[in-house]
C-alpha cells in the first residue's frame, strides 16, 4: 500500500516519511489452542445479599496476532544498534530476526538507511498467559415507602499477564509500564438502582485502573466514568426511557507524552462527552411490558 506514514510509530521530524506497506495472509498459521481454569465460591446468607469470588487462569498457544506496522518498526529499531553500538533488544532473538527481515531499507543513494517498505502478516504467538480474580457483591432491600433498592459491585484484578511472541524470545510482562502494552491491571464497576412502582433509575460507575503513558516511563492515574439511566412505564404497553452516558462529561485522561492524533489512548478512551438518549416504546400484542 503506497503512501503509508511513519506517524504511527513516531512524531515530529519523522511524521512525513513515506514507505510501502506490504500486507499478506499466512497459509502456515496453526489453529489456536487454550486451556482455562476457573474456581469460585458464593456466599449468600439470605435472599437480600450475596458475594462471590472467582479465580481464573487462561493459557493460550498459537494465538493469531495480526502484526501491525507500529509494532514491527518499534521492534526493528530496538534491535538495531544506536550510535554507541547499544541495542534495546537482543539482535539474535527470534523477534529481532523476524522484525529486521520485515523492514526493507534503502542500501544506497541519498535515501540509504531510510525505510523503503514493511512486510506484515498474521502470525502465531508462542504463548500468552493471564490469571487473576473476579469479586462481585449484590444487595437488595426495601425502604418503605420510598421503594426498592439494589446495589451491585464487581472488581477484577489481574495477577499476571505475560506473552512470548516466538519460542526462545523473552517472556514479556504486559502489565509493566515499559512493555509496549497498554492494559490496566484492574477494573471495577458499581451500581445503584431505585424502583418505585412504575419508575426505575440506575446510576453506574466504571473505574479503569492506571495505564502506562505513551512514553512508557510512568503510569497515568485511574479513570472514572458514570452513566445514568431511567425508565417509566406510562401504561402496561407504553414505556419512556432515557440514558445519559458520561454523566459528568469526563474527558480522556490527559497524557502530555501522547503528541499525535487523537492525543490519547483510543483503545480505552474516546472523545465523546456527555450524551443523552431518549426512547419511547410501545408493545403491540403478546404479553405486556
Amino acid at each position: 500500500t503506497p503512501g503509508a506514514s511513519f506517524s504511527d510509530c513516531a512524531d515530529g521530524d519523522w511524521g512525513d516519511v513515506g514507505f510501502l506497506n506490504h500486507k499478506s495472509g499466512n497459509r502456515r498459521l496453526k489453529p489456536e489452542t487454550s486451556t482455562s481454569i476457573n474456581a469460585g465460591a458464593v456466599w449468600s446468607p439470605n435472599r437480600h445479599f450475596d458475594i462471590s469470588a472467582d479465580y481464573f487462569r487462561v493459557s493460550m498457544k498459537n494465538q493469531v496476532l495480526d502484526l501491525n506496522i507500529d509494532t514491527v518498526l518499534r521492534n526493528e529499531a530496538d534491535c538495531r544498534p544506536d550510535g554507541n553500538g547499544v541495542t534495546v533488544q537482543d539482535p539474535s532473538s527470534p523477534t529481532c530476526i523476524d522484525a529486521i527481515a520485515r523492514v526493507d531499507r534503502y542500501t544506497s543513494g541519498v535515501l540509504a538507511g531510510q525505510i523503503e517498505g514493511v512486510q506484515v502478516m498474521p502470525i502465531n504467538v508462542a504463548r500468552e498467559i493471564t490469571n487473576g480474580v473476579d469479586i462481585a457483591a449484590h444487595a437488595r432491600f426495601d425502604v418503605r415507602p420510598i421503594g426498592h433498592f439494589e446495589l451491585g459491585a464487581s472488581y477484577t484484578y489481574v495477577f499476571k499477564h505475560t506473552i512470548q511472541q516466538y519460542p526462545g524470545d523473552p517472556v514479556i510482562n504486559e502489565l509493566a509500564v515499559d512493555s509496549d502494552y497498554y492494559i490496566p491491571r484492574d477494573k471495577g464497576t458499581a451500581s445503584i438502582s431505585w424502583n418505585l412502582k412504575r419508575f426505575t433509575a440506575t446510576l453506574t460507575g466504571l473505574r479503569l485502573g492506571k495505564l502506562p503513558n505513551y512514553d512508557e516511563d510512568r503510569y497515568l492515574k485511574a479513570s472514572y466514568l458514570f452513566n445514568l439511566s431511567a425508565q417509566y412505564d406510562l401504561t402496561d404497553r407504553l414505556r419512556l426511557s432515557g440514558t445519559i452516558d458520561n454523566l459528568f462529561d469526563q474527558a480522556p485522561i490527559y497524557d502530555p507524552t501522547w503528541t499525535s492524533y487523537p492525543y490519547y489512548n483510543d483503545s480505552w478512551f474516546d472523545g465523546v462527552g456527555r450524551s443523552l438518549f431518549l426512547q419511547l416504546t410501545y408493545k403491540l400484542g403478546g404479553s405486556k411490558l
